[in-house]
């Protein structure tokens, strides 16, 4: 299970109905974001929103599914 942001992947460790602990290397400003998750060779591709953006670590971040 990964979020793109911007073109970029980071692995999502735990997925909750409104939020995500994502490790980034990097802080991204509040957007749009894509969660991909892959089960059985199947890719599933939710369009999302990081009201409060990402910042730089191991961080519980809010998700918007939209």
């Amino acid at each position: 299970m990964h979020l793109e942001v911007g073109g970029v992947l980071f692995p999502v460790n735990q997925l909750g109905p409104d939020s995500a602990i994502v490790e980034a290397t990097a802080a991204h400003s509040p957007g749009p974001a894509r969660l991909l998750v892959a089960v059985d060779d199947t890719l599933t591709v939710r369009q999302a929103f990081l009201p409060e953006g990402i910042p730089p670590g191991p961080f519980r971040t809010r998700l918007a599914l939209v």
